[in-house]
C-alpha cells in the first residue's frame, strides 16, 4: 500500500517472524462514522472564520471529528485551490478534498504533488484500502517525519487546524487529558500547532465550541487541576470559537486575555473578566472591550504579511560573515 512515495512504509518478508489473520467482519474494530458526521451551526460557523484566514495554495493538517468536516465543507464552498496535504492522519474528508482535485500539492515547497500522511483511521476499510492502495498522489511516512518539528518549519503556508479542550486566559491549551480524565492523547498536538506556526506563512489553530456539551465555558481563567497543558501559552497562536478568531502571537498577557474573553459565549464574559482582574490577568482599567483584530495595530505582522517572510541565512545574522568565520577565512 501506499507505493506513491513516502519511507518506512513496507517491511520485508524477511523482516516479519510471524502474522495472525483476522476475520474482520466477525471482529469489527471501534470506528468513528465520518460519513455520517453532520457538523453543527456552532461548528460551521467555527468553520467559517477558519476560512477568513486562508488562501490558495495553503497546506493542511486536520484531526478528526465533526469540526474538521465542517471546514473541509467550507474550503470546498470556498472553492480553494490547488491546497496541499501534510497530516499525521489521513481521514474521510481530506481523502474527498484529494479526489474533487482541490487538493494538487504542486506548489507545495516540500514533497511536491504528494499528500504526505503517516496513518488513517478507516471508517470504510475496503474504500481506504481501495483508494491508498498504489496510490501516486500519496506518500505514506513515518510519523518521525510527519510530525518532526524541521519538517513542519520548513513547509511555506502550513495551516494546522486542531480541536482542543480548553484553553486559558494565559493562552494554554488542553487537548488530551481535562479535569483527570483522560480525552484522547495528545497525538500530534503540540508539534503541528506550535511547530506550523514557525513556518513561512504558517498557521496553528486551535478550535472549539464556547461552551462543551455540559454548557461549561471551554475558555476558563486557569486550567482544573489534572489537566495537561498540551501547548504551552508561548507558542499559542489562534484560537477560535464561533463567537470568533483571535491571533494570540506577539500580544502582551493584557491583549490576550482580552482577546481570549472576547470569543468567549457572551454569558461567560463577565465572569471570565471578574476572575481576569482578580487574578492579576488583566489590570484595573484595562478596555476589555477593545478586541485586537488581525492585520490591525497589533504589533506582529499578520500570517499573509509572513507568507513573504523569510528567515535569513547565518551569514546575515549580526553582520557577520559565518560561513567565513567557520571555515577559518
Amino acid at each position: 500500500m501506499g507505493r506513491g512515495g513516502g519511507r518506512f512504509n513496507t517491511i520485508h518478508i524477511d523482516d516479519v517472524d510471524y502474522w495472525v489473520e483476522v476475520d474482520c467482519e466477525k471482529y469489527v474494530w471501534p470506528q468513528i462514522d465520518e460519513k455520517s458526521m453532520v457538523p453543527t451551526p456552532q461548528e460551521q460557523q467555527i468553520a467559517q472564520h477558519i476560512l477568513s484566514i486562508m488562501d490558495d495554495r495553503d497546506v493542511l493538517q486536520l484531526g478528526i471529528g465533526s469540526l474538521p468536516s465542517a471546514c473541509v465543507a467550507a474550503m470546498a464552498d470556498a472553492g480553494l485551490k490547488d491546497l496541499g496535504v501534510h497530516t499525521e492522519m489521513l481521514n474521510y474528508g481530506l481523502i474527498k478534498m484529494i479526489e474533487s482535485g482541490q487538493v494538487t500539492n504542486r506548489y507545495k515547497n516540500l514533497d511536491q504533488g504528494r499528500s504526505v500522511w503517516t496513518f488513517a483511521f478507516p471508517v470504510d476499510t475496503k474504500w481506504y484500502h481501495d483508494t491508498i492502495h498504489r496510490n501516486q498522489h500519496l506518500a505514506v511516512y513515518d510519523v518521525d517525519y510527519t510530525n518532526n518539528l524541521q519538517v513542519l518549519t520548513r513547509i511555506d503556508n502550513m495551516i494546522a487546524i486542531n480541536n482542543c479542550i480548553a484553553v486559558d486566559l494565559l493562552g494554554q491549551q488542553s487537548a488530551g487529558f481535562y479535569k483527570k480524565r483522560p480525552i484522547s492523547s495528545t497525538g500530534g498536538y503540540f508539534q503541528f500547532m506550535c511547530f506550523c506556526s514557525q513556518s513561512r506563512g504558517g498557521r496553528g489553530v486551535a478550535c472549539m465550541t464556547a461552551r462543551n456539551k455540559q454548557g461549561q465555558s471551554r475558555i476558563v481563567p486557569f486550567l482544573p487541576e489534572g489537566s495537561s497543558v498540551d501547548l504551552p501559552a508561548q507558542f499559542a497562536h489562534y484560537v477560535c470559537t464561533e463567537y470568533g478568531i483571535v491571533n494570540l502571537r506577539g500580544l502582551n498577557g493584557y491583549e490576550r486575555t482580552t482577546a481570549l474573553i472576547s470569543i468567549a459565549h457572551p454569558y461567560d464574559r463577565e465572569w471570565l473578566e471578574r476572575e481576569a482582574h482578580a487574578n492579576g490577568l488583566l489590570a484595573p482599567h484595562f478596555p476589555v472591550s477593545m478586541k485586537p483584530e488581525e492585520g490591525g495595530a497589533r504589533r506582529y505582522p499578520s500570517y499573509r504579511d509572513r507568507r513573504n517572510y523569510k528567515v535569513p541565512s547565518n551569514s546575515a545574522i549580526w553582520g557577520y560573515d559565518w560561513d567565513s568565520i567557520q571555515s577559518g577565512k
